[in-house]
């Protein structure tokens, strides 16, 4: 009995697991994901393109971070007239950095920039 019990605890937590590792932003509906474990990937943003690295999670959210928040940009951009959308940009990027900028600032100021894997 208690052999089966710990097997169902023991696959519940393996699905739960999986289903933790990951994370995700919306920023004015641009989604991104991100995992919560380090995990080795093939990027451009690998030392050697060719060859994987390590990707840590900090980095991997940084990442998808800035791909939400360059897709949200594409769309205030030129006029930033959405006073919603400049609001959602502002608020991630204060969020990531504790940093306050406008979003023509974060969108227009080289802000946004990818960081490279390990």
């Amino acid at each position: 009995m208690w052999v089966g019990i710990f097997a169902v605890i023991a696959i519940a937590l393996y699905f739960t697991g999986g289903a933790v590792t990951k994370q995700s932003v919306n920023v004015g509906g641009c989604h991104a994901e991100w995992d919560t474990i380090a995990r080795s990937v093939q990027s451009e943003l690998c030392p050697n393109a060719t060859v994987p690295c390590m990707a840590e999670p900090f980095v991997v959210q940084h990442n998808a971070v800035v791909d939400a928040l360059l897709c949200a940009c594409a769309n205030a951009a030129p006029d930033y007239a959405d006073s919603a959308l400049n609001a959602q940009i502002e608020d991630a990027y204060k969020a990531n950095t504790n940093v306050t900028l406008t979003a023509q600032d974060i969108c227009e100021g080289g802000q946004l920039a990818k960081w490279t894997y390990g």
